[in-house]
């Protein structure tokens, strides 16, 4: 959308141009970033319906034996490190990105919703399950591993889809085709 009223002067170049003046590599990366961290929360979260007080403060007790806090912080990090990789430009930027990201997807803003999408997914049974569960020691080990593992599927995901991209432009072009074609009858 464009600016309306006089525009500002742009003495910078580069990066900090591509940031602050909505050129189109910041309508491409920033979004990506966000949806991929998104992703990444959601797949932490799970979800379903609501549940009442008792599952909901079970919710809350299994995200701290998960150590929840911890896990998302690492999870966000590890996020935004992938992202980086992809966009090293940004790099400068990112404790900027790092700060943003955990104020508003850290463990402090969404731990109330965590627990609702835990209570709506598990009854009180699966949610005291699981908290003993991550209470072992191979829990304890697959919560630790869980950010790093995330980070490693998410670089395998980009990879893959890096390495099939002209396939899939293929498809599309194919599918445009025969949707056209359609049209034309």
């Amino acid at each position: 959308m464009p600016r309306s009223g006089p525009q500002p002067a742009r003495p910078l170049s580069g990066v900090a141009d591509v940031i602050l003046f909505n050129t189109p590599m910041k309508a491409k990366t920033m979004p990506r970033l966000l949806r991929t961290v998104s992703f990444l929360v959601l797949m932490v979260a799970s979800a379903a319906q609501a549940g009442d007080d008792a599952r909901l403060n079970s919710a809350l007790r299994l995200l701290d034996v998960m150590d929840m806090r911890d896990t998302l912080t690492r999870t966000i990090e590890q996020s935004l490190e992938v992202e980086l990789e992809k966009s090293p430009e940004l790099r400068p930027f990112r404790q900027v990105m790092l700060t943003f990201l955990n104020k508003h997807m850290g463990f402090d803003s969404v731990r109330m919703d965590f627990a609702q999408i835990y209570a709506e997914a598990f009854n009180e049974k699966e949610l005291a399950e699981m908290a003993s569960f991550y209470a072992t020691p191979t829990g304890r080990k697959a919560i630790e591993k869980l950010p790093e593992l995330t980070a490693m599927g998410a670089r395998l995901g980009q990879r893959k889809v890096e390495e099939n991209a002209a396939e899939l432009q293929a498809m599309i072009t194919d599918e445009a085709r025969r949707l056209e074609a359609l049209l034309k009858k």
